[in-house]
Order: C-alpha cells, then structure tokens, then sequence
C-alpha cells in the first residue's frame, strides 16, 4: 500500500499534467475531425469533434479551480482522484466512441485511426503513470473499442491490426506498471531522504548544544586550573572523550555516504533501463531531445555518486593498493579507446603518442586507470575545441604520464587550489570539484606525483609521475601470452 504522502505527491503530478494532456487531446481531435471529413459527412464528424471540445473544456475548468486552490492534501486526495479518474474515462471513450463510429472504409484511414488513439494511450503510458486507475481509465475504453471493430471487419488483414492493438495495450499496460513502482519508489525515496536531512539537522543542532555545554565546562576548567590539578585532568579526559566523538561521527559520515551512495545507484540503474527502452519507441525530434537531456541527467548523477563513493573510500581508509608490475602502454591504450567516443561527440580530437612496447611501471593498475580516465575526461568536459593528447616520457627510474588540453587554462594563483575538494577552476567547469581531489589523493597512496602546468587561453597538461616497473614481469608475462597462443592453435 502507497503511503499517504506519496499518493499526495502522485496525484499531484498527474493534475499538473493536465494542461498538456488537454492540449493534445484538443490538437489531436482537431487533427483526426479534419482528415475524417474527407471519407465521413461533415455532421457525424462534427458532434463527436464538438463533445471532445466540450470534454476538454470542462476539464480544464475544473483543472483551473483547482490550481487557484491548496495543493491537493490527504483529506482532499480522494476527491481529485475521482475528478481525475472520470475525466480519463470520459476522454478515452470518447475516443472509443470515435474509432467505432468513424472507423473508415480505406484502409490507409483506418491505419491513420489507429495509429493516433495508439500514440494517446501511448502518452498516456507517461503522463498517466503516476496513477494507475486513471492511466487505464484511460487506455481501455480507448483502445479496446478500436480493436474491437478492427476484428468486426473479418478480413486477416483486419484481424491482425486487431491483434496489434492488442498486444501494444498490453505492453504499455506493463510498461505503466514498472514506470508507476519506479516513480513511488523514486517518491517515496525523496520524502526517505528529507526526514533523513531533518534528522540529521536536529542531530547536528544537538552536537552543537554538546559542544557549547562542553566548552562552557572547559572554560570553567581552566580558571581552576592553577588551584586544582585534578580538575585540569577532568578537562583533559573530556577534550580527548569530545575528539573520540568527533571522530566516531566522521567515520560514521564516511560509513553513511558510502552505503546512501550505493543504495541510490539501483533506482538510477533502473531509470537508465527505462530511459533506454522508452527512447527506442520515441518517434518525434521533441521527445528525443527531452529524452537525451534526461540521458545527460542522469549520467551526471552517476558521475556525482561515483565521485561520493570514491570520497568515502579515501576518508574511510579503505583502499589497500595492490601495486604490481604493468603495461602502461595496454593501460592507455584502453582508456584513450574509451575516451575517443566521448571527445567525437564535443567535435574534439583525442590523440594518443604510444609509449614503448616494453614500458612496464609498478603501480596498481586500477586505481591508475581512475586518475587517468579522470583526467582524459575532465579535459574533454573543458575544452570547448581543440584536441586532446594523452602521452608519456621515459626516464631512466620512471615514466610520466601527461594528458594536454586546448582548453581555458587554469590561472598561476588558483594552481594550487584546485587539487582541494570541492574547488573547481575552470570557466566550463561542472560538478562539485571532488575530480581532482580524489586524483591527488589516490595519488598520494600509490606514491606517484601529480603535477600541473597551465596557459591561461592555450590549454593546460596534467602529468603523473610513476616509478619504471619490472622488466622481468613483463618479459615473463610477454612469454605466458605467447605460450597460451600457441596453444591455441595446437
């Protein structure tokens, strides 16, 4: 069962949803009332165009008595729902009502017939989601009538167009369902997490009393420090009881972003699943420009949960690196493959100066690959044109890593601040400026050094300084590959 506060928040949705809705409806019977009067009399197309007119007006009035009220609240719900409900009812079976008695003779006519009741119900599928008894008062006197007379017809051909109806109701009442329990778990997460902020804000109200109170109590302490030394170590037990505190409740933060971090990513998952099979069934530019800016949406609340995560585990302590001997070569190789597609896409030009075959360092491969793949990507998020160069120079103990710009550049004075969370420096820049703090500080575990070096207008050049690894793991490894190939073709 909903909660109360969810199905308020739903039936809000629906009836802010109503102006659009009207709007198609009225748009799309003015559409179908004038391509029907060229294979019906006028005056059997007019009193069904004029009862949708009259439909669409009265709700729409009852649409604008509601917006100069309250949002609609528990007490109020059930009578918006039902208001909701028989507006739906009444529109879909005045489509109904058209489809059977202004279902044409021509064939290209029936087949423009059903493909607009097919694209309300499909609309109806979106708009109508957030309340399912209104999105089927919809869709079943709308749809199953049309079916209906397409199988009155007789014909095979008919019966198939029947059957197409058919199964296109059923998957949109599928597609409906999943979009209407995604949206309540979505809700019922946004109203989880706001009595979690409340909670959390008298939680910090109350530490902040704690702390007034404690340092009050320090205070008083220390004016009796020079007469009694007992009660200057009572205030030394306490300072040091304050710091344990306070670092239980930043471990306990770290524990919290981490966990709130991985739980989010479920519902994000499944909005990419949904998103991705809803854009496969847009058919106008309209829909498919508001899908790809939902698509961009949600990558960046990806990229933000993947940077939390990353920011917990370098708090918490928790990354062991598991240095080893690699191919740096393989390592770039993967990401400037990964990154190519991305740079195309912003019309710029990713580069790649391969490093020698045997080039080998001694790092842990993932945690190089992050920084690297973080700084590729960074430099094409700030380079409006250009291109981008991920190269490396050998010296004797060690190889460097660098990935150039053609971006803003970065200014002398802010140099320095840019490797600090949440400081972001650059003219396009976007985010919460954790990127290069999670860079600097990977990099401080794995002992390699990050430096950077910027012409404002010209560009800027990262590099990443890491020790040679050894030669022998690569030749060994260079060895398995060429033992397991020929064993493949034995």
């Amino acid at each position: 069962m909903e909660r109360a506060d969810v199905r308020v928040e739903s039936m809000r949705l629906v009836l802010m949803q109503v102006p659009i809705a009207l709007a198609v409806n009225f748009a799309n019977s003015t559409l179908v009332a004038l391509v029907l009067l060229r294979v019906h009399p006028v005056g059997q197309v007019a009193w069904w165009w004029l009862a949708m007119v009259a439909l669409v007006s009265a709700r729409l009035l009852s649409w604008w008595r509601w917006s100069k009220e309250k949002p609609p609240t528990d007490a109020t719900l059930k009578l918006w729902e039902r208001r909701a409900l028989v507006g739906s009812v009444l529109s879909g079976a005045l489509w109904g009502v058209g489809g059977i008695v202004l279902f044409p003779e021509q064939e290209i006519y029936q087949i423009f017939l059903a493909f607009v009741v097919g694209g309300m119900a499909a609309g109806a599928a979106v708009g109508l989601s957030y309340s399912l008894p209104t999105y089927f008062g919809f869709l079943l006197p709308s749809v199953i009538p049309v079916a209906a007379r397409f199988f009155l017809e007789g014909a095979p051909v008919h019966f198939a167009m029947g059957s197409m109806v058919i199964v296109f109701a059923v998957a949109l009442s599928l597609f409906a369902r999943n979009q209407h329990a995604m949206l309540t778990r979505a809700l019922s997460l946004q109203f989880d997490r706001s009595q979690l902020a409340a909670e959390l804000q008298h939680l910090l109200q109350s530490v902040e009393l704690r702390v007034q109170e404690r340092t009050e109590e320090l205070r008083h302490a220390n004016r009796k420090l020079a007469k009694e030394i007992a009660e200057r170590q009572r205030a030394e037990k306490a300072e040091r009881l304050a710091r344990a505190e306070a670092e239980r409740a930043n471990a306990a933060k770290s524990v919290f972003l981490a966990a709130a971090s991985h739980d989010l990513r479920q519902p994000i998952q499944g909005l990419r699943l949904y998103l991705d099979a809803l854009r496969a069934g847009l058919t106008t530019s309209k829909q498919r420009d508001l899908a790809a800016r939902m698509s961009t949406i949600l990558n960046s609340t990806r990229e933000l949960l993947d940077s939390i995560m990353d920011l917990s585990a370098l708090e918490s302590g928790r990354i062991n690196p598991a240095m080893q001997s690699c191919s740096l070569q393989e390592l770039i190789g993967h990401i400037a493959a990964e990154s190519r597609i991305l740079a195309e896409k912003r019309g710029l030009i990713l580069r790649l100066r391969n490093c020698p075959e045997a080039t080998t360092v001694m790092t842990d491969p993932v945690l190089l690959t992050r920084m690297l793949r973080n700084l590729v990507t960074n430099a094409i998020r700030h380079t409006a044109r250009g291109q981008i160069l991920i190269a490396c120079r050998s010296r004797r103990d060690h190889i460097i890593v660098q990935v150039w710009d053609t971006g803003p550049g970065i200014a002398a004075e802010r140099m320095q601040e840019i490797f600090k969370a949440f400081s972001s420096s650059r003219s396009l820049g976007e985010g919460l400026g954790l990127g290069l703090w999670i860079i600097a500080r990977t990099a401080r575990i794995l002992h390699h050094e990050v430096k950077v070096e910027s012409t404002l207008g010209r560009g800027s050049v990262f590099s990443i300084r890491v020790e040679r690894g050894s030669e022998a793991g690569h030749a060994e490894r260079h060895r398995r590959a060429q033992h397991g190939t020929k064993s493949e073709a034995k």
